[in-house]
């Protein structure tokens, strides 16, 4: 679970970048889902690193 403190961050620049206001249930799944996207391209590089 992600901190309140890097929530409300994620919901600043929601806001000034897309003009995009989420409610927090939204928020937090968008949270998830960028966390397990950017854990997803860690170990594939990680992967890629190690065969190359």
């Amino acid at each position: 679970m992600l901190s309140k403190e890097l929530l409300e961050e994620l919901k600043i620049i929601l806001k000034e970048e897309y003009n995009l206001e989420l409610t927090y249930g939204e928020l937090v799944n968008l949270a998830n889902k960028l966390v397990g996207y950017f854990d997803l391209l860690a170990k594939l590089n990680f992967k890629e690193n190690q065969h190359g």
